[in-house]
């Protein structure tokens, strides 16, 4: 989006609702969840599938729509997919263990993601990522700033009394969330562009 189009906060809700409406997975006729990316102009990969880690944020905006339905089809779907035999083994999921992705309840699409942060450099960086140019020091899992996070935080400020500080910070991010397209995260110590190989309209 032209960074000279200033929506309104009305505007700015709706073109996200629509998003995340047109994100939306089902299965056996049922919501199950989102896509963790819905971005027209790349390549899908693993970004067709739900991620429990994505979808938690619009769970939270579809129960305060009054829509309870989704979460509950996700729930179900997810533990359905839990491990239930015991064992431990580096290679396996273990018992209880729920999905971090899924895109259909006929596949084991278990992918372990971690975020470190601050991030990894030099030797640790080298030997613990295997020197992934994704996760690069300040990106991606590696100290990437995470919009996504902003709800949790967001949360907490409420809770805590800091209502002018919540507000401020999510005016700001609305903004540039719309001006960037709604990136899935974005690079640098300080969060100010957009991850190198972030997808685009992020739910």
């Amino acid at each position: 989006m032209p960074a000279d189009i200033d929506l309104t906060t009305q505007e700015a809700r709706q073109r996200a609702w629509r998003l995340l409406e047109e994100s939306v997975v089902t299965y056996r006729g049922q919501p199950v969840g989102t896509v963790a990316a819905h971005d027209p102009e790349t390549e899908a990969l693993n970004y067709d599938q739900v991620f429990t880690r994505d979808f938690a944020i619009s769970a939270f905006a579809f129960l305060l729509d009054g829509r309870p339905e989704i979460v509950r089809h996700f729930l179900a779907t997810a533990v359905r997919l839990q491990s239930n035999e015991r064992q431990l083994d580096c290679f396996k999921p273990g018992e209880g263990l729920i999905p971090v992705s899924f895109k259909d309840t006929g596949e084991d699409a278990d992918v372990q993601l971690t975020g470190d942060f601050p991030a990894l450099e030099g030797q640790d960086w080298r030997l613990l990522t295997g020197c992934d140019p994704k996760n690069r020091p300040w990106s991606y899992h590696n100290g990437g700033n995470w919009p996504v996070l902003l709800w949790l935080l967001a949360l907490v400020g409420l809770r805590t009394g800091a209502d002018e500080l919540v507000e401020r910070t999510l005016s700001d991010a609305e903004q540039r969330l719309l001006q960037d397209d709604w990136p899935e995260y974005y690079d640098g110590r300080r969060g100010r562009m957009v991850g190198q190989q972030a997808r685009r309209h992020q739910t």
